[in-house]
């Protein structure tokens, strides 16, 4: 019996390395209904089901794994790996962890930890972790180009492009460094130097899903005769690409229509790259209300009065929330012109710090937590960020943080910084969500919400739900609203409004955030680097008849006229 049971696992080990994962699948299936309590066969039906995109059951697999061979250090790894694709960073940490404490040196785990640290948006921890397996592994170009990814996302440009020119000296082939070389071009606002660069890397690469979206953002098709696009077509029919890159390649496909206004076929791509990713992990709108419902029963007027003078007087952050593709990147790109102001972009530190082990936080127990504060962690906290931040700029500067999804956190910022500015970026309604969907987030932390359009009308209405309490809840002129509407039909008086809320002199340079040097990581890197335009408004218009899930589920919303200060 043992004999055939190897014999079987050999046949499933066999079928993996010839890329036969389908039939692997439904071998290993088989084998651990037969034999539940070998660990080697749901192992391996782990790793089919990984290959097939298969998440949830791949979860499953590693699991039961664990429930046999607790100390597997192999099987936390790959549940990590798996947490990670279904966008469960956090989780995946712990699993990296727990394989260390197992296996203390597992270069394998150490890796994966710095990539989950990077995946979410814990930059500086992953930093001191790329820098840490350097030192061990000099001559390893992936490890140099991560560091850069990483130093990039926090703020030092010139480190970074001297890590990726120590990977490419390591490895001239290294397409992720030359790459991420390219994407450096194309964030600091030079597009046809990076669309260069993207096309050499396709001639020298051959067809390449992520190659083929950087050089979509980078340099819109032209027209239907662009070879681009019959050769993205081709390679989509082929089939056979891991699942992140089939999205990657649905998204640049959908650009390049949109580019050529054949809106409708553009349309049926974001469909399937949207459909793709929200199959690859669980959501439900009821948790998003849960945690809101939460925030609003937590955070009122008698939680503040019972909280008056806690925090810090520094008045020195400017917070810039909204939902996503609301114009959070082009106030950022305004406000940061003034000679007062550095920008900062979307930091992951406020969550880090609120959540900080340090302070006793968890996500679960966070309404119940946060009212248990003392004054005292308060500002043990405010201090915290502070430190945090001032890595970005000199001493008495402003800085923004731009992390849209901010306003969740509105109520701690509110007592951690009683001084500091809160700038809330509206756009219409159907304009953002369409917006969202139109954009691939392929970065560090999902948009759970973000795939499908009853979700996404559904979300919104729980954030509208969300800002309305903010507004009633705090002192009034806490908040500035500012519609992108507005602020394109009349850029003077809608950036000395921000300027003046800020408290912050007049500055010509406002009014010319195009021509900044700052650097935009953002999906609105090509916007901003364009003079204030109107191009955006009422985008919707053009997928009407695509759009009815959204429309049903936005509901009276979808018609709310984007007025400043009218939530």
């Amino acid at each position: 019996m043992k004999h055939q049971t190897g014999n079987k696992l050999s046949l499933i080990r066999e079928l993996l390395s010839r890329k036969q994962a389908q039939i692997a699948y439904q071998e290993c299936r088989q084998y651990c209904a037969q034999n539940p309590m070998d660990s080697d066969g749901w192992f391996l039906l782990g790793l089919t089901c990984i290959q097939q995109g298969k998440l949830a059951e791949a979860h499953k697999g590693f699991s039961n794994v664990l429930a046999i061979s607790p100390n597997n250090a192999e099987a936390h790894v790959n549940l990590g790996i798996t947490n990670g694709l279904q966008g469960n960073h956090g989780l995946s940490i712990d699993n990296y962890m727990q394989a260390l404490q197992i296996h203390p040196g597992y270069g394998v785990a150490e890796k994966a930890l710095a990539e989950a640290y990077y995946n979410s948006g814990k930059y500086a921890e992953a930093a001191r972790s790329y820098r840490d397996l350097i030192a061990r592994y000099q001559d390893d170009a992936h490890l140099h180009t991560k560091l850069a990814a990483s130093l990039m996302y926090l703020g030092d440009v010139d480190d970074a492009q001297e890590q990726l020119t120590i990977a490419v000296s390591i490895d001239p082939e290294s397409l992720l460094a030359r790459r991420t070389q390219a994407a450096i071009l194309l964030y600091k606002g030079r597009p046809e130097e990076a669309a260069a660069e993207f096309t050499r890397l396709l001639e020298r690469a051959g067809d390449d899903a992520d190659l083929y979206r950087w050089l979509a953002i980078a340099k819109p098709v032209e027209s239907r005769e662009d070879p681009r696009l019959s050769a993205m077509e081709n390679f989509a029919k082929r089939g056979g690409l891991p699942v992140p890159q089939e999205i990657s390649l649905h998204f640049a496909l959908a650009k390049a229509y949109d580019d050529i206004k054949d809106y409708d076929q553009a349309f049926v791509r974001y469909k399937a790259a949207n459909d793709l990713r929200r199959s690859t992990f669980n959501y439900s709108i009821e948790e998003s209300r849960w945690i809101i419902e939460r925030l609003m029963d937590c955070f009122d007027g008698e939680f503040f009065q019972r909280r008056a003078g806690y925090g810090v007087e520094d008045d020195r952050p400017i917070f810039i929330i909204g939902m996503p593709r609301s114009g959070t990147s082009l106030i950022e790109q305004i406000i940061s012109c003034h000679p007062e102001v550095v920008a900062a972009g979307e930091l992951y530190d406020l969550r880090d710090v609120i959540f900080s082990p340090a302070y006793g936080m968890s996500e679960g127990q966070f309404t119940k937590l946060i009212a248990a504060c003392t004054e005292s962690t308060i500002r043990e906290m405010a201090d915290d960020y502070l430190l945090r931040v001032t890595r970005f700029g000199v001493a008495g500067s402003f800085t923004t943080d731009k992390m849209p999804e901010n306003y969740y956190f509105l109520g701690v910022i509110h007592l951690m910084f009683p001084r500091a500015r809160i700038i809330h970026c509206r756009r219409g309604p159907v304009d953002t969500c369409l917006s969202i969907y139109r954009q691939n987030f392929a970065g560090p932390t999902p948009i759970l919400y973000a795939h499908d359009l009853k979700e996404l009308g559904g979300y919104y209405q729980l954030y509208h739900r969300l800002m309305q309490h903010w507004h009633r809840v705090l002192p009034p002129g806490r908040i500035l609203d500012v519609c992108y509407e507005q602020l394109v039909a009349a850029p003077e008086r809608e950036v000395r409004r921000l300027l003046s809320h800020c408290q912050l002199s007049w500055h010509e340079a406002c009014l010319t955030p195009h021509r900044s040097s700052h650097l935009v990581r953002t999906a609105s890197m090509n916007q901003v680097r364009r003079p204030i335009y109107r191009d955006s408004m009422k985008v919707w218009q053009r997928y009407t008849s695509h759009l009815e899930p959204l429309l049903t589920a936005l509901g009276e919303l979808r018609d709310l006229e984007c007025v400043a200060d009218q939530v």
